[in-house]
């Protein structure tokens, strides 16, 4: 991708065409404004959006602006551009269902699921979307945007099955990992990962759930910038 080195763009790297599309617009006049104003959480969320190597879509902020990575756009093309666009410019391209679930994640942090089906009447293959919607956070704990996971299907009059064959979904899922690792390793910012070695119950009492995370949580995984903030080396350190 060509510059993506400076430091203002270095979350763009490994992004495929849709990164060096978003590098290539004026964002001081559209969208969310000037990247220098972007907030970590969108950076980091959009740099892994555009690494995934499934299907993958970004909303942000309470205007809903749309990004994808190249494996949507070459699932829903125009319906998901212009990059950029308040989700209301491009909401007749999705289900109806869509927006409400999007505005319902931003107002509570809870994922939700919304299936787009059609099946024709011949018999002959045709896609089936699910779209798994989850909450972005920000720096403060608060929704900021939505994540969203397009599980594509075709349907036939006999039988269903994923797109491609499953040698070619795990293919896809090894480039997406890599690409992953790859812009956890190489950003600049400090990214880290926590995990609980048991499920916690969310019926519980707020006060009993934060002892639960502090009893039960690890640092699963961060990289060698969130290392060195706590004077470290690299991330083996840890």
């Amino acid at each position: 991708m060509k510059g993506f080195e400076s430091e203002r763009w270095s979350f763009l790297r490994n992004g495929g065409d849709m990164g060096q599309f978003i590098l290539d617009q004026h964002w001081s006049q559209a969208g969310p404004g000037d990247p220098v104003g972007w907030p970590a959480p969108l950076r980091i969320s959009l740099g892994n959006m555009l690494a995934a190597g499934l299907p993958t879509l970004l909303f942000w902020s309470p205007e809903l602006y749309c990004f994808c990575n190249d494996a949507a756009f070459r699932v829903l093309g125009e319906r998901c551009s212009p990059v950029g666009s308040r989700f209301a410019e491009v909401a007749v391209s999705f289900p109806s269902t869509f927006g409400e679930a999007l505005r319902e994640v931003m107002e509570t942090g809870k994922p939700c699921e919304v299936k787009e089906s059609k099946r024709p009447s011949n018999g002959s293959k045709s896609p089936e979307s699910t779209y798994c919607l989850s909450s972005i956070q920000d720096e403060n704990g608060a929704p900021a945007g939505v994540w969203v996971s397009m599980l594509v299907k075709e349907h036939s009059s006999e039988e269903q099955s994923f797109n491609g064959s499953t040698s070619e979904l795990m293919e896809a899922l090894r480039a997406s990992e890599d690409r992953y690792q790859n812009f956890i390793h190489q950003s600049t910012e400090g990214i880290w990962r926590f995990e609980v070695r048991k499920p916690i119950p969310t019926g519980l009492p707020e006060d009993e759930q934060i002892s639960a995370f502090f009893r039960e949580g690890y640092l699963a995984e961060c990289n060698n910038a969130m290392a060195r903030m706590y004077g470290f080396e690299n991330a083996e350190e840890l």
